[in-house]
């Protein structure tokens, strides 16, 4: 036996479980529906490619050190200062930092259950206590959250629209949450899937409350899953302890050409009519299934959410179909792929039958 051990706490750690990818290779035909990770469908934008391409000649080169203009730019997107933003290799890292940032042994960290599961991870890997608290009726329970604060809690995360349920809190209710909360905790909205549901963002209150943490991602609606782009809205202090403990030059460079790339006038009239049509086919195929008998949760995301009672099996029965989807959080979770993919995946749901 090595004499090498792992940290405490680490070896009950389950690793982090990514969504199922196709192993028939890009010849399999068809090629399976991948609706597992909440992809976006399309591929990137031309003026990505361009933006990529170019940055490939520096790859010699260190990126720039803080992503100081991407931040620069989002910031005044935002209407902030550029010292409220930082950027990190998608909001997975970010997350991470900010836990790494606030926590330590002692302290806790609340979040919804079945939530982004990375919030356990990174509480356990800075040594502090998660406190799960489980959803109702697939909704973030806010009365329970608020009761799980104590004393040692530092840190409490809601994710909105949440994964994997979809399901949506207001602005309002969220504001109001936050009155409730004690001031001594730091609450972070993780916002990955907030271009579906826009009118539930708070990233109009940051500089309101310096308690309050926004977290994006370019991963989802902008379509940059490969290249590993986030960022975070919040007070200053926030921000600066958050980029103090991140990973130096952690942004490649073709990244940041990329996300910069997507703020442009003409990528972002695209990028909102791809994720309009994402929408439109979200709310089709969710009606569809209702009335073939399947309990579709109400979703605010690019992925839908089957309230089903044998999760891994429909996820099975599927994954042989040449389907793939996530079993997860009690349920099957689904993403919402081009409108010929999301048939195939309508006609494969038809052919099981309604299950419950």
């Amino acid at each position: 036996m090595s004499p090498i051990s792992l940290r405490e706490g680490l070896d009950t750690l389950p690793p982090y479980v990514p969504g199922t990818r196709p192993d028939g290779g890009p010849e399999a035909s068809p090629p399976p529906v991948r609706a597992a990770s909440n992809e976006a469908p399309a591929g990137p934008h031309d003026s990505v490619r361009a933006a990529v391409a170019e940055a490939a000649a520096e790859l010699h080169r260190y990126p720039e050190f803080s992503s100081g203009t991407l931040g620069a730019a989002l910031a005044e997107r935002a209407g902030l200062s550029p010292e409220h933003v930082t950027v990190g290799t998608g909001s997975s890292a970010l997350i991470r930092d900010l836990v790494t940032a606030l926590c330590g042994p002692g302290d806790e960290v609340v979040f919804a259950q079945p939530s982004f599961p990375y919030y356990r991870n990174a509480t356990v890997v800075a040594g502090a206590t998660p406190v799960p608290v489980p959803l109702r009726e697939l909704v973030h329970d806010l009365d329970a959250l608020l009761a799980a604060v104590t004393s040692a809690t530092r840190l409490l995360f809601l994710c909105n629209p949440n994964n994997p349920t979809g399901t949506v809190l207001s602005a309002d209710a969220i504001r109001a949450f936050l009155a409730r909360v004690p001031e001594h905790v730091v609450v972070a909205v993780d916002e990955a899937y907030i271009e579906y549901s826009p009118d539930a963002s708070l990233a109009a209150d940051v500089g309101r409350d310096p308690r309050l943490v926004i977290l994006r991602t370019f991963s989802k609606a902008y379509g940059l899953a490969g290249a590993r782009v986030g960022y975070a809205l919040g007070d200053p202090r926030l921000i600066a302890g958050i980029a103090r403990v991140a990973v130096p030059f952690g942004v490649s460079m073709p990244a940041q050409a990329a996300a910069l790339a997507l703020l442009a006038p003409e990528a972002q009239q695209s990028l909102a009519e791809r994720i309009a049509d994402t929408v439109a086919e979200r709310k089709r195929l969710a009606a569809d299934l209702r009335r073939g008998g399947w309990a579709v949760v109400e979703s605010g995301a690019n992925f839908l959410f089957l309230d089903v009672a044998q999760p891994a099996d429909l996820a099975q029965a599927l994954q042989e179909r040449g389907i793939l989807v996530r079993s997860v959080g009690g349920g099957v979770r689904m993403t919402i792929a081009t409108p010929e993919e999301n048939a195939r995946v309508q006609a494969a749901l038809e052919s099981l039958g309604a299950q419950r």
